[in-house]
């Protein structure tokens, strides 16, 4: 199934509860115990929360890969200096999303015998919120971004991305669920153009768990595909898709 989004979902996103209809008897005390219900995660909250993730309209993982390439490009003389730095972010008040964010930056660029830059390493560590239509969330942020293709001939930056997130969601449709959730984002093949520093190509894998409020959890993987019209198709592993813009 595919399903076309403009970021930020659509408020079709909703929160599904089963109830486990399980009887519990005690032998001795001969007391039954109804097992409460139990909360789940619907696949379009976790949807919603992936896509906040990597969209630059909530400050997410591509707003990072044209912040490192910008900084890269300024910084393309200092060879084998380790520089660190802190930078704030915030969303200009008329935007639909809302985000405030502050990483402290990490960064060495490495060059060649010849002083050519031949490797940039950047992280950044720190706290980001965003307060979308469908869902706000705060969370932690640890990343790690290893560029080549310096070279001034090659025309395209190569991103391996190591990116990590854990933090608290909370739906503002269906049953307005809250939970708490870690996620990874894995790629070695991320291509940005250097004319605009967007992704042009990739792919990132995605890994995230939840654990609700009832103390329920869950896990759902997905990948992310980059197209060169700034959008990405989201796909879970039971083939449902979700096409954005990054």
């Amino acid at each position: 199934m595919r399903k076309t989004i403009k970021f930020p979902l659509s408020g079709k996103a909703v929160l599904m509860a089963v109830t486990a209809g399980i009887i519990i008897l005690a032998s001795c005390a001969k007391e039954v115990f109804t097992v409460p219900a139990l909360i789940i995660v619907s696949e379009e909250d976790m949807a919603e929360s992936i896509i906040c993730s990597v969209a630059s309209s909530s400050n997410g993982i591509t707003a990072q890969v044209i912040a490192a390439a910008h900084l890269l490009e300024n910084k393309r003389n200092e060879c084998g200096i380790p520089n660190s730095d802190h930078i704030n972010y915030k969303s200009d008040a008329n935007q639909l999303v809302q985000f405030l964010g502050s990483y402290k930056r990490d960064w060495l660029l490495s060059c060649d015998n010849d002083r050519h830059p031949a490797h940039f390493s950047y992280s950044f560590t720190g706290n980001n919120a965003y307060d979308a239509p469908n869902m706000s969330s705060d969370f932690e942020v640890s990343s790690e971004f290893n560029i080549t293709g310096l070279e001034k001939k090659a025309e395209h930056y190569n991103y391996q991305i190591d990116y990590t997130e854990s933090g608290d969601k909370r739906s503002k449709v269906g049953k307005k669920n809250k939970f708490s959730s870690s996620a990874t984002y894995k790629s070695t093949n991320i291509t940005v153009n250097k004319s605009n520093n967007y992704i042009e190509s990739g792919t990132i894998a995605v890994t995230l768990n939840n654990t609700n409020t009832d103390g329920s959890t869950g896990r759902f993987d997905a990948t992310i595909v980059f197209s060169n019209n700034h959008t990405a198709t989201l796909t879970f592993g039971n083939g449902t898709e979700y096409t954005f813009t990054c």
